[in-house]
């Protein structure tokens, strides 16, 4: 069973139910999470995944290398037997908690509290400011250059390290660079247009505009949209099965953001179904 969790204020939640018979055919138990979580993440790019349920001895260790996820279950649920595990791709959740047995269930109770998650990280990068005034400047500076430098140089190497230097010259003068702070974990896909209508929908919002629910809706549109094409793209483009999967596990680690409930709690029947339906709460 497959829940969605939508909040317009953050990232969707992907919460899958498992349970895996201890004599079922493990291939196909890992052919099926494995193609969901691609169908999902294709349709739902921003989502995180969590997978929890009642694995049986299920070996993992492909289903978590594959759609990058994390065991975060690290004792006994029946007995002697870790059989109940929480797979999840957020760095959200802290260590889970054992908990009591409810009534006659011979499966443990299991609660994850989430983490407080650390501010954005930045850095600094220098960019020259361009607008059209600034062109026409930097055009008519070349115009007027008289090239004597490159005339005068002795080789190519010279000619070729006077020319740059002047141009390098007339660009710090009519566009000099200026250090900028930007996210350190943009994403691939977050073009430079985007990032403009991000600035434009920012500043909506800030001066109380009425332009800011249709730049907001048009933003999300964008980034969904970018993130398809790269997706498909990225996938489309690699040739062996270890660089595809290499690519897919670098797209669909997320940057950290409040996305997950700060709580969840699993509590296992020992009787779930493995239903391929997916419910959009």
């Amino acid at each position: 069973m497959w829940v969605l969790i939508k909040n317009p204020k953050c990232a969707p939640v992907i919460i899958g139910c498992v349970y895996h018979p201890p004599n079922a055919s493990v291939a196909e138990t890992h052919d099926y999470l494995s193609s969901n979580i691609i169908k999902l993440s294709k349709k739902y790019p921003n989502a995180k995944f969590t997978i929890t349920g009642d694995f049986n001895r299920l070996p993992i260790q492909d289903i978590q290398t594959q759609n990058n996820l994390r065991n975060i279950v690290n004792f006994n649920t029946r007995e002697d037997a870790m059989l109940d595990l929480i797979l999840t791709d957020s760095d959200e959740y802290d260590n889970a908690v054992e908990l009591s047995p409810i009534a006659n269930n011979d499966h443990c109770c299991i609660l994850v509290n989430g983490v407080e998650t650390g501010s954005r990280k930045y850095k600094k990068i220098k960019k020259r400011l361009v607008n059209e005034q600034r062109k026409i400047s930097v055009y008519h500076a070349v115009a007027l250059e008289r090239w004597q430098q490159v005339f005068e140089a002795s080789n190519v190497h010279d000619k070729a390290l006077a020319f740059h230097q002047i141009i390098d010259r007339i660009l710090d003068k009519h566009c000099p660079k200026q250090t900028l702070k930007c996210r350190a974990d943009k994403p691939p896909w977050i073009t430079n247009s985007i990032i403009k209508l991000i600035h434009a929908r920012d500043k909506a919002r800030r001066n109380k505009c009425k332009t800011h629910a249709f730049l907001k809706a048009l933003v999300q549109r964008k980034i969904r949209s970018s993130k398809r094409s790269f997706i498909n793209n990225e996938l489309n483009n690699k040739q062996n099965t270890k660089e595809w999967w290499n690519t897919l596990n670098t797209i669909t680690k997320k940057a950290k953001q409040s996305s997950t409930p700060s709580k969840i709690q699993y509590i296992s029947t020992g009787n779930s179904s493995n239903l391929k339906t997916l419910l959009r709460i």
